[in-house]
């Protein structure tokens, strides 16, 4: 995902943790980096997420609208920490109900404990029970596996057999006076780290992910591990963007809405009158889209008609490509009245150009007698509607690798011959009298992708590659 989510930081329930490097210096004057995330947020910031804090009022839905991950950092009574000096470290009950839905519907929740998380008096454990997830009360000891020699830094291992990326580029990581992670019988997740067998408790979960309907949670036991004054340590700030990578996952607001798009083409009349002629058609068509029996030209006119019927109504969408569709539309005429021969779609080829409005959601209408790479040998007519998927990273970064041709696209909809795993649309695929210059490529990059992931997938779950997110 090349958008990368916006992370909300909760700064308004007594926290002991601050983005702002001016408060977390009057928090804690000796040493400030013990009470600032100011790093947290240079480093996500740099990585090309956005981070805002949230700094009054209750956690409402309104507020979770624009976030995509929500991260609560270690809240406590003033009895108990130097915090942020405002808010109440409780949360009320419809925050909870507002975080559980945010999180159910395709949000990434972020919750950092800490040791004797019971003293403090937040009410994490409340809302992580959702998950069937818990903060104990213990202090993690480890005089073996620790960080410069310090047993209550102790440095937890990744479970051999790891589903989940958080391993990625990430060889050790320190925690400092951590907590552990208790489960519930329900919990559906998976432990990322645990503590070794030489600590005290051994084998201990002090980090969890888990899926919630359609969003994603982390917690970790401890909330040092990315404070100003640790998460350079080892490899913290790593781990850091591995999670965030992880959450940012869960996000259901995608910076375009092909779907709906979809969704009114496959309910436009046009389009489904066309795609019902062009199914007609099909099976009175020869290999090279001729149709040779002559007792079929009657009722293949009459397909040809409807074709050209849902060209003329849907060109009005199409204002782009107004020179093609006429000729298209000549082209189909030309082929009735050749008697059905092998159809030629020379000319409105010549003016099919995607590559000439190479612009993000800019979609065109294609009518040909073509074949499908990989998928049905015969030039039979086939009618699309492709999308140009273009968007600002995109454009930039083929000023540096450019390809005049290229054309990345995706389907808004498509005839038969395209139900398949073809991932291309080349004009060398079109029926046409002579060999075309060939000015454009369209490789359809929703296929590409998903072909991809699939494939990455397949080999992560058998051999478990820990990959970047």
């Amino acid at each position: 995902m090349q958008r990368k989510s916006r992370i909300l930081i909760d700064q308004s329930h007594s926290q002991a943790w601050t983005v702002d490097l001016e408060l977390a210096q009057k928090m804690n004057p000796a040493n400030p980096a013990d009470a600032s995330y100011a790093k947290f947020k240079e480093i996500a910031e740099d990585a090309g997420y956005s981070v805002a804090a949230h700094l009054e009022g209750e956690i409402t839905a309104a507020v979770l609208a624009n976030a995509d991950i929500l991260f609560l950092p270690h809240a406590a009574s003033s009895e108990w920490e130097h915090t942020v000096g405002y808010g109440d470290p409780l949360m009320s009950s419809t925050e909870l109900d507002a975080i559980g839905e945010f999180v159910n519907t395709g949000g990434g929740l972020l919750v950092l404990g800490e040791t004797e998380q019971a003293k403090y008096g937040n009410n994490f454990n409340e809302l992580l029970s959702r998950y069937g997830i818990k903060l104990s009360n213990e202090t993690v000891q480890d005089p073996t596996s620790n960080h410069q020699g310090v047993s209550s830094w102790p440095k937890p291992e990744f479970p051999t057999m790891l589903l989940s990326d958080f391993r990625f580029m990430v060889h050790e990581v320190a925690l400092y006076r951590s907590g552990t992670i208790h489960l519930e019988a329900d919990f559906a997740g998976e432990v990322f780290l645990r503590t070794s067998e030489t600590a005290l408790p051994p084998s201990a979960a002090v980090a969890v992910a888990t899926r919630a309907a359609e969003g994603r949670a982390v917690v970790l036991a401890d909330s040092d591990i990315f404070g100003d004054d640790s998460i350079s340590d080892l490899d913290n700030s790593k781990l850091l963007l591995n999670i965030l990578g992880f959450l940012s996952l869960g996000s259901k607001e995608p910076s375009r809405d092909i779907a709906t798009v979809r969704a009114v083409l496959t309910q436009s009349p046009a389009w489904l009158s066309m795609q019902t002629a062009i199914e007609e058609l099909r099976p009175l068509q020869s290999k090279d889209g001729s149709i040779e029996d002559q007792s079929n030209h009657g009722e293949a006119a009459m397909w040809v008609e409807k074709v050209i019927e849902g060209i003329n109504e849907l060109a009005p969408k199409f204002p782009h490509q107004v020179d093609y569709l006429s000729q298209a539309i000549k082209d189909l005429q030309s082929w009735i009245n050749s008697g059905f021969a092998i159809p030629d779609f020379y000319e409105s080829l010549e003016l099919f150009r995607p590559d000439r409005n190479r612009n993000n959601d800019v979609q065109h209408l294609a009518v040909f007698s073509m074949y499908t790479q990989n998928g049905n040998p015969n030039r039979n007519l086939e009618v699309l509607v492709t999308n140009t998927f273009w968007p600002d990273w995109l454009a930039q970064k083929e000023q540096k690798y450019s390809n005049p041709a290229f054309v990345p696209i995706e389907f808004i909809g498509f005839t038969s011959g395209y139900d398949n795993n073809s991932a291309v649309f080349f004009p060398e695929t079109v029926a046409v009298r002579e060999v075309s210059t060939y000015k454009w490529g369209g490789i359809f990059c929703d296929r590409e992708a998903a072909r991809f992931r699939k494939v990455v997938a397949g080999a992560q779950e058998l051999l478990y590659l820990p990959l970047p997110y």
